[in-house]
């Protein structure tokens, strides 16, 4: 039959504290009901430390999230503390009634949980799907920027490769001028069928001088 542990309590308007004597206990596999997901239940503190087993009915509430353990080893002691809900001195830690009233109050205080904690996860998912969204347009930016980037250096290098066989057109360079045009039809968008015709004009003219000019798909699908 589990044992209950000697424990002294102490209260300030705010909190309650817990000092349990374990000994003969290993702390590490102590469990505190609930700590891991609901710490304590907003009326009730259990811990279940073999072969001891403490249940408290807690006189007021308390706030189950605000719920710190401390365990000191070296003189198997253990500290509980929580934060009251409502200010105020208790002046006596459990509650006192009928086991049935004590059993549907306990019941009533784990639905209560058990709500808050339904609650808490659907936050939990919402602002997860948040973070997920905030990711996604974030990175949807950087794809955006990325792509401007790319757009920006191939307007400067389509310009830079016109502006270039221009300068070998006017210097009679019209090898060169043909392979700039060519360049800058390359970086142009296939949609700008006005710079696409510009190029391609200028590169034919450059071809009549060379005596090298065949009218090309490209060049009779742009002019048709």
């Amino acid at each position: 039959m589990p044992l209950v542990p000697r424990y002294t309590w102490e209260e300030d308007a705010f909190s309650i504290a817990l000092e349990l004597q374990l000994p003969g206990t290993v702390l590490r596999n102590i469990d505190i009901y609930g700590r891991d997901h609901a710490l304590a239940h907003d009326l009730v503190v259990k811990v279940n430390a073999a072969p001891y087993v403490l249940l408290l009915d807690l006189q007021e509430t308390v706030d189950d999230a605000s719920a710190a353990v401390k365990s000191i080893p070296a003189s198997n002691v253990l500290r509980i503390s929580l934060q009251k809900q409502t200010e105020g001195l208790w002046k006596q830690l459990q509650y006192q009634d009928t086991k049935q009233a004590l059993r549907e109050r306990r019941d009533a205080s784990m639905e209560r949980k058990r709500a808050s904690e339904t609650v808490l996860s659907q936050k939990r998912k919402e602002r997860k799907h948040q973070e997920e969204k905030t990711t996604l347009r974030a990175q949807m930016a950087v794809d955006d920027t990325n792509r401007q980037i790319l757009t920006d250096l191939k307007a400067e290098e389509k310009e830079r490769e016109e502006a270039k066989g221009d300068d070998f057109f006017h210097a009679k360079d019209f090898r060169s001028a043909t392979n700039a045009y060519g360049e800058a039809i390359s970086a142009t968008p296939d949609d700008n069928i006005d710079l696409i015709t510009t190029c391609l004009s200028n590169r034919a003219a450059c071809l009549l001088q060379l005596e090298e000019f065949e009218p090309s798909k490209t060049m009779l699908l742009v002019l048709s």
